[in-house]
């Protein structure tokens, strides 16, 4: 049996022959009762994590698998882990581990195994202070009464008496405590016939909450160290009233426009509410008299800067950061008598400055200047540093959120590739040469990237009539889109990055890259790879059409030839020689001769010409071969075959004739014959 401070936990016998039960309990101990604590609990031998919530005081029950496990209780602030205790305790394999609050266990079949966790929370103080503005009330002898309560009751020493101090040396009590922290308590003030709670403040302020002056009550957070909790009592005033009036203005250098809203808190009866616009005043109000708050509600973009009282000697105390001042009202009926309060309120300005940044291949650009486009601005001029440097105009100010857009005007031959606001935050939709921002607090800088641009010009010459005839040559520059160039034809000007560029011709069936140049315009090469590579990489410096690269393709077209080739049926026929004639359309004619090869063998003419693989019309040359006819003994030809067979146009062995297109690559055609006697029949 377990006992963890008052609760008593049985143990139980896992119910499954196979597993046991794995409990992890957390200690009430330390101030952790009913505070919940997570734990990750892991099987060492497949490192599967479970993670689980325990409250103080309490356990958690886990059938698990016989094996060892490894239990991790997860960091809690405030906490630290004071002790780890296993039952049995020779169930412990590894640990405890307080340090990093773990332990490992081995959990046994059928039977319980409990990890207990207590821990302690850090701790602290809580102090209470009474003081008053009015001597007469810190000379009392009866003292004011106070409670400090938690959630189970009034805490020890809780219940007290104080007399009042002045601001800078307060009546206190002693240190009660110490507390976990996080506790929350209440503190309460009796109601005392002659005075009235003027306010209550917590120092550190982040620890009062449910500040209630009517029930003269305030909840504290206990926090490290000591909390201080200071109530001020002030004189009841003798009933009466008189005038107040509230004036918006406005100071420094950008104007504040606009309504502001106020509250008027007088020292009795209901707040009263009222909208100034900057340049105006309410009318005199008339309020109890006595001592006023008057507090403006914050305005986005805009902070107090100062309050002016008139009469000055009416004023109480001024808290500009809270945005709000306390005066005297004197109990006159006159309004003329009233007491005026002016709030000046000036813009939260930022800066921004422009940027200009150069990309790495810029560098003929470094020094020279560019000029921006300012909303509500004179153009500003940032003369550009070295490539990857960023030089800056001076800073610009204006007020928190205001809008402005920065245009950089263009620059023959240089790009914008980019523009950024930073903190990215700030920014409201810039794209191309245009910034549109807001200014914030701080400095927002705007950065625009600039790359220099060279000029190229592709152009395509023909070395020949068939590659003359072609319609176009397709090119891309730099993996761009693909366009068109004619031979003997140029494209036009093309703006690229200045430095190197890459200029790619899609290759066309049937033609070849001859030659590659790339000249500047004093004729000095720019080209930087080999004079047939293609794709071909050049120098393109800065600048427009009067420094480009012209980079020129000449283009060829492939060639092939063709030869002639004989077999013989009958041996009568070897040794014979046959003499072809062939003629190429549009590119000539002649004879070849050829020995028939013995019976089985085949013998063929040289190769024949070197012809283009099409014409200038777009068509494949096409060839005629017809072989002569033998006197002793006859022949006949059997058989003509054209190798590649698709090149044949048409084959006529009784007319001893083939016709046939060239392709790329050789062309073979071969001619069979057989002998035939006087009769024309074959032997």
């Amino acid at each position: 049996m377990l006992i963890l401070g008052v609760l008593t936990i049985p143990a139980t016998m896992a119910s499954a022959a196979t597993n046991g039960t794995l409990e992890v309990c957390k200690a009430s101990t330390g101030g952790a009762n009913n505070i919940d604590f997570q734990f990750r609990v892991t099987r060492q031998s497949d490192l599967t994590t479970e993670t689980i919530t325990v409250r103080g005081g309490q356990c958690s029950a886990l059938p698990r698998a016989a094996g060892n496990y490894k239990v991790v209780e997860v960091a809690k602030s405030g906490w630290t882990v004071a002790s780890i205790t296993v039952d049995p305790v020779g169930r412990t394999v590894a640990g405890p581990n307080l340090a990093k609050r773990q332990v490992t266990v081995k959990v046994k079949a059928g039977l319980d195994t409990t990890v207990t966790f207590a821990n302690q929370g850090q701790q602290g103080f809580i102090k209470v202070c009474k003081t008053s503005n009015d001597a007469a009330t810190r000379a009392r002898v009866d003292a004011f009464r106070f409670t400090v309560a938690g959630s189970n009751g009034i805490v020890p020493g809780g219940s007290f008496q104080l007399t009042a101090g002045t601001a800078t040396n307060p009546g206190c009590s002693a240190q009660l405590g110490p507390f976990a922290l996080g506790t929350r308590l209440t503190v309460t003030e009796a109601d005392d016939a002659s005075t009235t709670l003027a306010s209550i403040t917590v120092n550190p302020a982040s620890r009062g909450s449910g500040i209630d002056l009517a029930a003269q009550s305030v909840v504290v957070t206990i926090g490290a160290g000591v909390t201080q909790a200071t109530f001020d009592n002030e004189v009841t005033p003798t009933p009466g009233s008189g005038f107040i009036e509230v004036c918006k203005a406005s100071i420094g250098t950008f104007p504040v426009t606009g309504n502001f809203n106020f509250t008027i808190t007088p020292s009795s009866g209901a707040p009263i509410n009222r909208t100034v616009a900057v340049g105006q005043c309410t009318p005199a109000i008339q309020v109890p008299s006595g001592n006023v708050t008057v507090s403006e509600a914050a305005v986005t973009g805009t902070v107090l800067d100062s309050v002016e009282v008139v009469p000055g000697s009416r004023l109480v105390s001024t808290n500009l950061v809270n945005r709000s001042v306390v005066v005297v009202v004197p109990n006159d009926p006159d309004s003329s008598n009233e007491t005026l309060v002016r709030f000046f309120n000036r813009a939260v300005t930022g800066q921004f400055k422009v940027c200009k940044t150069l990309a790495a291949n810029s560098a003929a650009l470094a020094g020279r200047p560019f000029t921006f486009n300012v909303t509500g601005q004179n153009p500003v001029t940032v003369f550009a540093g070295q490539a990857g440097e960023t030089t800056c105009s001076d800073t610009i100010t204006r007020p928190v959120g205001t809008a402005v857009t920065v245009t950089e005007n263009p620059v023959d031959n240089v790009a914008i590739t980019g523009v950024a606001v930073t903190p990215a935050s700030n920014d409201r939709g810039s794209s191309g040469g245009t910034a549109n921002f807001v200014v914030g607090s701080g400095v927002t800088q705007v950065t625009f990237t600039n790359q220099a641009l060279g000029t190229i010009e592709v152009c395509k010459r023909a070395a020949d009539r068939s590659t003359a005839a072609v319609a176009g040559f397709q090119f891309s520059v730099n993996g761009g889109p693909a366009f068109t160039v004619r031979p003997g034809e140029c494209s036009s000007p093309i703006r690229v990055p200045a430095g190197t560029a890459t200029v790619f011709e899609v290759q066309q069936t049937n033609f070849v890259i001859q030659g590659i140049t790339a000249v500047g315009p004093d004729g000095q090469s720019r080209l930087l790879t080999g004079s047939t590579a293609n794709p071909a990489i050049v120098s393109v410096p800065f600048g427009g059409v009067s420094n480009e690269t012209v980079v020129e393709f000449t283009n060829r077209v492939q060639t092939t030839t063709f030869k002639i080739c004989k077999q013989v049926l009958d041996s009568d026929l070897v040794g014979d020689t046959i003499t072809f004639s062939w003629s190429v359309s549009g590119d000539g004619s002649g004879t070849a001769s050829v020995t028939a090869p013995a019976v089985g063998g085949t013998a063929c003419t040289g190769i024949i010409g070197t012809f283009p693989v099409v014409n200038p019309d777009g068509q494949a040359p096409q060839v005629t071969v017809v072989e002569g006819t033998t006197a002793t003994p006859a022949s006949v030809v059997t058989a003509i075959t054209v190798d590649p067979a698709d090149r044949l146009v048409l084959s006529r062995p009784d007319l001893r004739a083939v016709v046939f297109n060239l392709g790329l690559g050789q062309t073979v055609a071969t001619f069979v014959d057989d002998a035939v006697d006087a009769t024309g029949s074959v032997v």
